[in-house]
This record gives structure tokens, C-alpha cells and sequence, in this order.
């Protein structure tokens, strides 16, 4: 797992994502996995911006991070 640790990173991810649902109409586990271990460990505002774009550039991706809890640290 590696934390978000800006902004350019949650962009990549969207980016990634929405490449992925458009070519195979749905995410590998083995990376839904490795972005919601990202998402419970990162940064508040840079998890927001993932939301954020995801909602914008794939809202269909949305069902696979929905419930995504943060860990306390």
C-alpha cells in the first residue's frame, strides 16, 4: 500500500480508473484492493479531491469506494 501523499496522486488514480471502466467495464480486485487501503490511509483533503474527480470523470467507479472507511490513527 502507498499513501497519497498529493493531490497529482488521487489525479492519477481517477485517471487509471477511468481508463480501466472504459476498456473492461470494471475494476481488477487486485487494484479496487490497493486504492481503498490508499483511500483509508490517506490524507483527508487529497481522498476528497479522489472523490471529487472520480465523481466528475467516472461516476460509475463510485460503487467500488462507497464504503470506505478511515483508519484512526
Amino acid at each position: 500500500m502507498r499513501v497519497w501523499g498529493g493531490y497529482k496522486d488521487a489525479d492519477e488514480a481517477v485517471e487509471t480508473i477511468t481508463k480501466v471502466m472504459k476498456e473492461n467495464g470494471k475494476l481488477p480486485d487486485v487494484l479496487i484492493d490497493s486504492y481503498r487501503r490508499s483511500l483509508a490511509y490517506g490524507y483527508h483533503g487529497v481522498t476528497q479531491r479522489f472523490y471529487g474527480g472520480l465523481a466528475e470523470k467516472c461516476p460509475e467507479a463510485l460503487k467500488y469506494f462507497a464504503d470506505v472507511e478511515k483508519e484512526k490513527s
